[in-house]
Parts: C-alpha cells; structure tokens; sequence
C-alpha cells in the first residue's frame, strides 16, 4: 500500500500543479499497482479508476477514455 500511496501523493502534486498528463500517469501506476496487489475488484482499485478519469477529464481529448474507466470502475 505504500507504493499506491506514494503514487496518490504524486498525482495529486501534479494536479494540484496543473499537470494533468503527470496526473494521469501517476494514478495509471497506482491503478496497476493495485489492481495487481489487491485486485480489480477490490473498492481501491475502484476509487483510483475514478482518480484516474478526473485527471483524464482535465485534458482535451480524453473525454471518451476517462468514460470507459468509468464504466470499468462500476
């Protein structure tokens, strides 16, 4: 958990800094992390996916993306 949770911590430096595409990148490696320690269907792995769509949603483009994590998440 500490792995997932330094990648939180990252993401959230990165969007709080407006990087968004760093965001994105950091919460995708904490979604691997703990889809692969805890698995998919665990409700972290669940909550990052959301994580991860909100960093997507701040970007042009990613739109279509960001649902499909979404949908993954549900």
């Amino acid at each position: 958990m500490d792995e997932i949770s330094s990648l939180m911590r990252e993401a959230l430096a990165c969007l709080e800094a407006g990087e968004s595409g760093r965001a994105e990148e950091a919460y995708a490696a904490a979604v691997e992390v703990a889809a692969r320690q805890l698995g998919d269907g665990h409700p972290a792995t669940a909550a990052l996916l959301g994580h991860l769509a909100r960093a997507c949603l701040e970007q042009p483009g990613k739109e279509a993306f960001a649902v499909s994590l979404l949908e993954r998440q549900v």
